[in-house]
Order: C-alpha cells, then structure tokens, then sequence
C-alpha cells in the first residue's frame, strides 16, 4: 500500500514531467512563430513596393487621359539623364507638368516657361526602381513602364495608353 506522502511525491514528479513537455513544446513552436512572423513581413513588404509602382502606372494613365487634347502631351528629355512625360496646360500655354524618374522616384514638377526639372521643387509620386516613357513610332501612343522591387528582383509593369488626340509630340532618347 502506498502512503499518503508517496502520493504526493509522484503528483510533484507527473507535474515536473508536464512542464517540461510544455516547456518542449513551447521551444518548437517559437521558430514556427518566429518564420510565420518574417514572412509575414516580407509579403507585406513586397505588397507596399508594388502597391507604390501601380499608384505609378495609375497615375500616370489618369494624367494622360485627362490631358489629351492635340499638341499637349510629349516626351521630352528630363535634363536628369530620362525621358520625362511633357503636358502642356490648356488654361496656360506656358505651363508645362513634368512626370519623370530621379534617385528612386517618379516625380511630378510644374514648370513655368518651360524651364526643365528641378527635384527640390518637385514632389514624390511614388518610390520605385525604375521608369522608362516613349512614344510609338507612329506617335498615337504612350509606352512606359515602371521597376520594382520584389523578393529581391526587379519587376516590371508595362503599359500603353492609346492617346485620341493627334499625334504626340518628342520621341524616345537612347
């Protein structure tokens, strides 16, 4: 017959055993919650970046849709080394919006009397990789695409808008 101190010992001995499961099993599951955790904040990484090229792309289209009356788009050189997208202002003639790519940025600067890019008067569309404007070689199109950064490679997104007006004016620089 067991005593009633012996008891006692082995519900102290079954309770050790059983923390040291738990403490097991909490040391396995860390690495799981751990790895859960990074890819977590990769995917949500990669989902900025291409969140911040598709704000790009839209904006964008959105300016040459809304801008497409005879004469008032181009592609021009930036004067930074890029293409830039070139639209005339309809209300005054001598007002120029400039979308183009410097350090990392697609970047929108107003220009007054046609004076070419400055980057500490523009402001910062979007943070991306890359960006690439030209015309068709008929001139009834806009072609650009927009870089991004992606688990570590570079993505595209290429795009075309089809303009109405006639045809654009510049063309692509090499």
């Amino acid at each position: 017959m067991l005593k009633k101190g012996d008891k006692r010992g082995s519900s102290l001995i079954e309770m050790v055993l059983v923390l040291c499961i738990i403490a097991l099993f909490a040391l396995g599951t860390i690495p799981l919650i751990l790895s859960g955790s990074n890819a977590y904040n990769d995917i949500s990484k990669n989902q900025l970046l291409e969140g911040d090229a598709r704000i790009a792309v839209s904006f964008i289209q959105m300016k040459l849709k809304q801008n497409d009356v005879n004469g008032n788009i181009s592609v021009q050189d930036s004067g930074l080394g890029s293409n830039a997208l070139r639209i005339q202002w309809t209300e005054a003639k001598n007002t120029f919006t400039y979308i183009y790519f410097h350090e990392e940025k697609l970047m929108e600067y107003i220009s007054i009397n046609g004076q070419k890019p400055d980057p500490a008067l523009s402001q910062t569309i979007a943070e991306i990789k890359g960006f690439d404007i030209n015309l068709s070689e008929k001139g009834n199109e806009v072609l650009y695409d927009v870089e991004y950064e992606s688990k570590g490679r570079v993505k595209r997104i290429s795009s075309r808008v089809e303009l109405r007006s006639e045809k654009a004016e510049g063309g692509s620089l090499q």
